[in-house]
């Protein structure tokens, strides 16, 4: 269902620029839209730059990846600021824990660490460092562990949770990129070699190889759509997506499991192109637009982010991607709320679900800031006319 009203009025509050065939942005309009997205969400937080867990962990990695574009000083001052304060009974510049004693080395607790890299490898601070080695070290001797090793050999036996420490697709752009990046702050193979081992293993249980695309989870791979239609999740395959593209770069040249990486980002990337809607998004389900006929856009933010920096490092032809990823920013400006946030966020879930106009995230902001970084990178970026995205009615008031 189209919401004329509400699209008209984000149409309405877009640059004119963001409106007219032929536009073209540049890299300092589209670098300053980042900025702006940026700025109302410290203003939202009343600029005290909380957030540890996974939900605002990609935002700040947004932020780590938008400063690096930006001249603005504020950007680098926020993390600094969200890195230094003590969060949830952690101190500075200390991860976060959902369940210790259940899931010692869970995903979600590595995703802030991501952010705190970035800023290491700016100050060279040892203090930035000490908790993310600390915790890196624990997961990576876990995931080579000969127990381990024996449980992923009888994964498809056991509960949907056990077998793997990345048992979810999500959990690749939580984890992975920090354990490669961290392997190349230090010089240490070990830890690349359990991101190697572990995405190997969550690869074998739920990448579709004639789909080139991810199960959520191991729940999902016998599941089916109301039209019979394998059931993948757009978000799930953006997280993905992102994971790839915040990998590669610290993943050796020389590195003979490297190409492994490149193929999947390609493979996906193709798949997704030959699937973007008319308005340039991804539905929550991918393969299923009629059950879900929404313009979901945090997987969109992500594919976004991936297939740009695939076109800037030389990985994908940028001649066949660059029109998908115009068609995508153009969705995504198209899509923000009257607050400046990204709308058209599907809310915090593990499968596709109903998507509302005004709904946004701490995610779905970062996910754009990703995308801004690289988009920039692009530009000059030729815009086509704001599309008509779709959403599900408004919900009731009480």
């Amino acid at each position: 269902m189209i919401l004329t009203g509400t699209l008209l009025a984000l149409a309405l509050s877009l640059p004119a620029r963001a409106q007219n065939l032929g536009a073209v942005m540049t890299r300092d309009q589209i670098v300053a839209e980042g900025e702006k997205m940026a700025l109302a969400q410290f203003d939202a937080m009343g600029r005290n730059y909380w957030g540890r867990f996974w939900v605002d962990g990609v935002f700040w990695a947004g932020v780590a990846d938008l400063s690096k574009v930006s001249q603005n000083p504020e950007l680098r001052e926020a993390i600094k600021k969200m890195g230094a304060r003590k969060s949830n009974n952690a101190g500075p510049w200390c991860l976060f824990y959902v369940e210790p004693e259940k899931e010692p080395n869970h995903a979600d607790d590595m995703c802030i660490a991501q952010v705190f890299l970035d800023y290491y490898e700016e100050t060279k601070e040892p203090a930035v460092l000490v908790d993310t080695q600390r915790r890196i070290d624990l997961a990576t001797e876990s995931i080579l562990s000969r127990e381990m090793a024996d449980n992923a050999s009888k994964v498809h036996d056991l509960h949907w949770q056990q077998g793997l420490t990345w048992y979810w697709c999500d959990a690749l752009f939580m984890a992975a990129p920090v354990h490669a990046r961290l392997s190349a702050i230090t010089g240490d193979p070990k830890y690349l070699q359990a991101m190697h081992v572990e995405w190997a293993r969550t690869s074998d249980l739920v990448y579709d190889r004639d789909e080139h695309l991810f199960f959520r989870d191991k729940k999902y791979i016998e599941r089916k759509t109301k039209s019979g239609q394998k059931l993948f999740w757009s978000r799930g395959n953006g997280w993905v997506m992102g994971a790839l593209a915040r990998i590669l770069p610290y993943i050796p040249e020389n590195d003979p499991l490297r190409s492994r990486y490149v193929d999947q980002l390609r493979d996906m990337s193709a798949k997704l192109a030959s699937i973007q809607r008319p308005d340039g998004t991804w539905s929550p389900s991918l393969l299923d637009y009629d059950q879900f006929p929404y313009s979901e856009t945090s997987g969109t933010a992500l594919n976004t982010f991936a297939m740009a920096w695939g076109i800037n490092n030389g990985v994908l032809d940028e001649k066949t991607y660059r029109p998908v990823v115009e068609k995508a920013w153009a969705a995504l400006l198209a899509a923000r709320t009257g607050k400046g946030f990204l709308g058209y966020v599907q809310g915090v879930g593990s499968e596709p679900d109903k998507v509302h106009a005004d709904q946004f995230t701490w995610y779905g902001n970062g996910a754009f800031l990703m995308a801004a970084a690289q988009v920039a990178q692009m530009a000059p970026i030729k815009l086509p006319p704001a599309p008509q995205l779709s959403a599900a009615p408004p919900k009731a008031k009480n």
